[in-house]
């Protein structure tokens, strides 16, 4: 009896025992999940956006740099964070991180290594406080994306202008040398023309070019020359007398010069050759070298233009002597002015091939060939005898520019009335 009590008693005190363990062992898993439940409930919740992807993490750290870490971001002092890494994390907290790239720009043959956050080439100029232009010559083009490593070659255009052909315009260019902007512009430049300052020349901002356009031309003169006068003794004529076997005869040359223009205006005038097309023929007089006999008759005489012959008869003491006048050479009356080789345009040489830089004192006139033919010998009321070797836009009709040493003396001459006398 006693011994059936005793194993009912040991029964019932395992069986609570048993018992008594498992509340303790449910408790304490509930208590750790109790724990890990509110662990986890006190997370916070933070959005990190990385390099334009988006992902969403649950943490315990206290601030970005932590979580960073936790994460296993390298982050260097060139990347972009956002808010920076010493903020505290919060709930609901949105992180911007964008890794920074290493980039190489050159610009005008300079060249800069840095790193960059920056999305296109575009963003990458605006960072750099460099206004793009559509003329700027950029590679690769500004909606190319960075990458690490990558070259960027940017030469900006500058603003110019160009002056040709009468008009004056303004660019924007970005080629490196007058001469390529030229090409750029579609603008044609002849062999002979003219580029101010030079086609090597570098552009930079307000640079002017001027386009001046240069044509050369031959301009040839059909001009008379003078015939020269052959006095020969005649012994037959009585001293005195003289007759003009031959009438003389004006040759004709062509003078050639080579004129510049520029821009269309005539700048310089320069002699190439002159050709004979035709010889002038001399003028033969005879010179009479008889004795004068007791009594003389005037036979012939001479004019520039005419031959004027005249008879003479010796008739009887009762007959008087007859004479001819002798006729006086031609006179003009004219506006005469003066001029030197100094001249602005003035080449120094004369239409007739005259240098007059080599003889300032000479006595050269320009006339109207219509009036004065070019060779004629005159003389000048108060100038003095001179040859008609130059002609002159303005001298036309009974007008005579004469030539004077220095510019000066022509200015101080002013314009006068004069008396010309031709003389052959």
């Amino acid at each position: 009896m006693n011994s059936m009590s005793s194993k009912l008693d040991k029964s019932v005190n395992s069986q609570s025992l048993r018992q008594r363990s498992f509340i303790v062992v449910s408790l304490f898993f509930a208590i750790i999940l109790l724990m890990f439940g509110l662990y986890e409930w006190t997370k916070n919740t933070v959005a990190i956006e990385q390099n334009g992807e988006e992902v969403v993490v649950q943490t315990h750290e206290n601030s970005v740099q932590a979580l960073f870490k936790s994460l296993g971001i390298e982050v260097s002092e060139h990347d972009y964070i956002n808010p920076p890494l010493n903020t505290v994390v919060s709930d609901e907290m949105n992180v911007v991180y964008k890794e920074a790239n290493q980039v190489t720009l050159i610009m005008n043959g300079e060249e800069e290594r840095f790193y960059t956050t920056t999305d296109t080439v575009k963003d990458l100029l605006d960072e750099k406080g460099l206004n793009y232009h559509d003329q700027d010559q950029l590679s690769p083009n500004g909606e190319e994306s960075i990458e690490d490593g990558l070259t960027i070659t940017y030469t900006p255009a500058v603003e110019l202008s160009l002056t040709y052909d009468g008009k004056e315009q303004s660019f924007w260019s970005s080629s490196a040398t007058v001469a390529d902007f030229l090409k750029e512009a579609n603008v044609s430049v002849g062999e002979e023309d003219r580029v101010e300052p030079g086609l090597d020349q570098e552009l930079h901002k307000g640079l002017a070019i001027q386009l001046v356009r240069v044509e050369k031309v031959t301009d040839v003169i059909e001009e008379s020359t003078a015939y020269e006068t052959i006095r020969q003794d005649d012994k037959e004529l009585n001293q005195g007398v003289e007759r003009i076997v031959e009438q003389g005869e004006r040759g004709v040359q062509e003078i050639h010069y080579e004129v510049t223009y520029e821009d269309g205006e005539e700048v310089e005038r320069e002699l190439i050759k002159t050709e004979m097309v035709s010889e002038a023929k001399d003028r033969l007089v005879s010179v009479g070298t008889k004795a004068e006999e007791a009594k003389q008759y005037v036979a012939e005489t001479q004019t520039a233009n005419e031959t004027i012959r005249s008879s003479s008869s010796v008739a009887s003491q009762s007959e008087e002597t007859k004479k001819e006048p002798e006729p006086k050479a031609d006179t003009i009356q004219m506006s005469a002015t003066a001029y030197s080789a100094e001249c602005n345009g003035c080449s120094g040489i004369t239409a007739t091939g005259i240098n007059l830089l080599d003889d300032r004192n000479k006595k050269v006139v320009a006339v109207d060939p219509s009036i004065i033919p070019l060779g004629t010998r005159v003389h000048v009321e108060g100038y003095g005898e001179a040859i008609a070797g130059d002609t002159g836009g303005a001298i036309k009709g009974n007008k005579i520019d004469l030539h004077v040493p220095t510019r000066d003396a022509a200015m101080q001459y002013g314009r006068k009335t004069v008396t010309v006398t031709i003389l052959d």
